[in-house]
């Protein structure tokens, strides 16, 4: 049981850190298309 809690554990970090990259990107990206540079 204590195996399954620590993968969850790891793969809700893994998640949160693919949302957190994907946020970081539309951002820029966001931000690029305010200052007319894409």
């Amino acid at each position: 049981m204590e195996g399954f809690l620590e993968g969850l554990g790891v793969a809700a970090l893994v998640l949160l850190a693919i949302i957190g990259a994907l946020s970081g990107v539309i951002a820029g990206w966001i931000a690029g298309n305010r200052m007319g540079l894409y």
